[in-house]
């Protein structure tokens, strides 16, 4: 996956988040069907408490960021369509675990 193609889709995704639009969102998605928050900025206050440490297991995990959807993104085969809605709602995890699996998994395709 190229490096500029998870740039643009998370730009597209945080777009759409922040106008609430009512066409497919893939963070408000992605925050149903994991129970998580999505948190649009962190503060160094919130990695004190070691809640976006790597070695908290996923099932711990409360919330996802902006360089999570990146990681999440970048480690997914190139798209089949163009249409950038298309692909994120092919790739939606089914569950908490498959969306962190996929996102430290570091294998960039």
């Amino acid at each position: 996956m190229s490096n500029n193609f998870a740039e643009h889709c998370v730009r597209h995704m945080l777009a759409r988040y922040q106008i609430k639009s009512p066409d497919f969102d893939f963070i408000r998605e992605l925050e149903l069907v994991t129970d998580m928050a999505f948190l649009t900025n962190t503060t160094d206050t919130e990695s004190l408490c070691y809640a976006h440490s790597p070695k908290v297991r996923a099932e711990y995990k409360t919330s996802f960021t902006p360089a999570d959807l990146w990681n999440y993104i970048n480690n997914h085969p190139n798209p089949q369509s163009t249409d950038i809605n298309t692909y994120l709602k092919s790739i939606l995890p089914k569950t908490k675990q498959q969306f962190w699996q996929i996102t430290q998994h570091n294998n960039h395709k």
